[in-house]
């Protein structure tokens, strides 16, 4: 984040174990004007939350302006989290013969996409700190 320009003090960092609980804390972050630009939620290994929930959710969203991550452990086979989902990723770190230290490989593929083609995978080489896991130094 302070890379790419942005404070640190508009940075909010809430950590629930129950899947419902998340939903909520997004829903009500969602409803205060201006509070957040992006909105991540990491949901529980096997909840599902009803398809009525992300709508709102998603409404909600839409009315602040906010995009809305859904990050969840569900394999490439199995359903979306929900049918209204638009974009679905699978993010891997494919194994690499390069020395340690020499960077690593991030593997994206596209198995649902609403506005374009699926099944498109792109790869790059990540070098440096692993930009994916959030250590917090605070």
């Amino acid at each position: 984040a302070l890379e790419a320009g942005f404070s640190l003090q508009k940075l909010l960092v809430v950590r629930l174990a129950n899947g419902l609980s998340i939903l909520r804390a997004a829903q009500l972050l969602l409803t205060c004007p201006g509070a957040a630009a992006i909105v991540v939620l990491d949901l529980p290994p096997n909840f599902k939350p009803i398809d009525h929930q992300l709508l709102k959710l998603q409404r909600l969203a839409e009315r602040a302006g906010a995009g809305l991550i859904l990050l969840t452990d569900r394999p490439a086979h199995a359903p979306s989290v929900a049918p209204s989902v638009g974009l679905r990723l699978r993010i891997q770190r494919p194994p690499t013969s390069r020395p340690l230290g020499a960077g690593y490989r991030l593997s994206a593929e596209t198995l649902r996409n609403k506005r374009g083609p699926n099944r498109q995978t792109t790869e790059e080489w990540i070098r440096g700190p692993d930009r994916l896991c959030i250590h917090s130094t605070l």
